[in-house]
């Protein structure tokens, strides 16, 4: 499975092309790469990002616990060989390198860039962060909104051709871009001789969010938030016990996916639901048998009801005194050592 944390993590549905935006973790793409590639053998991923040192000192700054522990492990170690990462300086240099990426073919033209060529398939581009060609000291007045909409057109039609020369490993493309929501571009460039007009006078519509377009070109779109959790005062020897707080948001296909994991008759969220549908189911029918005034097949449907009720309350209970829940294991995750 596919996942921007580390396992066991919610899982991404399957994808051809993805976007992610919003604060996500520095080693977010490391881990996007790692568990795309390891599901996938004879494969490889390609990673394209604008600035290497920025990269390096994000993923310093974040010190991600799985990668310090788990990052040395021979099978990591092997994964991340097979994940190619290119820093292309200007969106000239990335449109280039797009262009040049291709898997190894008896008919090459010898003069093509070995290091342009894969010596593998890839299962999966990863185009990291393009906002920072167009933002600040990168920005130009040559940048328009079909820039940066080329340069997703371009990583798109590039993952088309390569997944057509191997049809069993089809390409996905993910962008992963922390600043495309704040990212405004002009449609038209700016003149270059600019009419005389009041300073305070501006243009509404001179520059639209790229976020609102770009997000047409993906099949998926996945959003990091920021969820402030209010911190609770220091707790006293006599003050009660509390529960820690959470705040964690989940995706319906998040929320499948856990509930109808393997083990999931242990999963409280799982059995509150089934004790919520079923108490519904009930008072429905006792509603019912009243209105009708105690018609009989109303009052067996219910009689059935409490006992299939009452035969799943036995189960779980005698499932969870039988056997511990199943843990699902995985060659990444980690393994505690005494």
């Amino acid at each position: 499975m596919t996942t921007l944390f580390p396992l066991p993590s919610p899982a991404l549905p399957e994808f051809k092309s993805l976007l992610v935006k919003g604060p996500y973790h520095a080693s977010a793409p490391l881990h996007l790469c790692l568990t795309h590639v390891a599901n996938r053998p004879g494969t490889k991923a390609v990673f394209l990002s604008p600035l290497r040192d920025q990269f390096l000192a994000a993923l310093r700054g974040f010190n991600d616990d799985w990668l310090s522990e788990c990052g040395g492990f021979g099978a990591v170690s092997d994964i991340l060989s097979k994940v190619d990462a290119f820093y292309p300086p200007t969106p000239l240099h990335l449109s280039l390198i797009l262009s040049m990426l291709r898997v190894p073919n008896p008919e090459d033209d010898p003069s093509v860039n070995v290091k342009a060529v894969l010596d593998r398939p890839p299962s999966l581009i990863v185009l990291h962060e393009m906002s920072l060609y167009f933002l600040d000291d990168n920005a130009s007045s040559a940048h328009t909104l079909s820039s940066y909409l080329t340069l997703v057109a371009h990583a798109s039609s590039v993952a088309n051709i390569l997944s057509a020369q191997t049809p069993d490993s089809p390409i996905s493309l993910v962008l992963m871009d922390s600043a495309v929501d704040s990212l405004k571009l002009p449609v038209l460039k700016r003149p270059t001789h600019l009419v005389a007009v009041e300073p305070d006078v501006e243009s509404s519509e001179s520059s639209y969010r790229v976020a609102h377009v770009a997000r047409r070109y993906f099949e998926w779109v996945g959003a990091f938030d920021n969820l402030e959790v209010e911190e609770d005062p220091p707790q006293t020897a006599s003050s009660p016990v509390k529960i820690p707080k959470f705040a964690h948001r989940l995706s319906l296909y998040e929320t499948l996916a856990t509930v109808l994991a393997p083990g999931s008759a242990f999963n409280p969220v799982f059995l509150a639901i089934v004790d919520g549908v079923l108490a519904l189911l009930a008072i429905t029918f006792i509603a019912l048998a009243y209105l009708s005034g105690g018609n009989l097949h109303i009052l067996a449907l219910l009689c059935i009801e409490l006992c299939l009720w009452a035969s799943i309350k036995w189960f779980v209970n005698e499932l969870q005194h039988s056997s511990s829940p199943p843990a699902e294991s995985h060659p990444f995750e980690k393994k505690k050592t005494s």
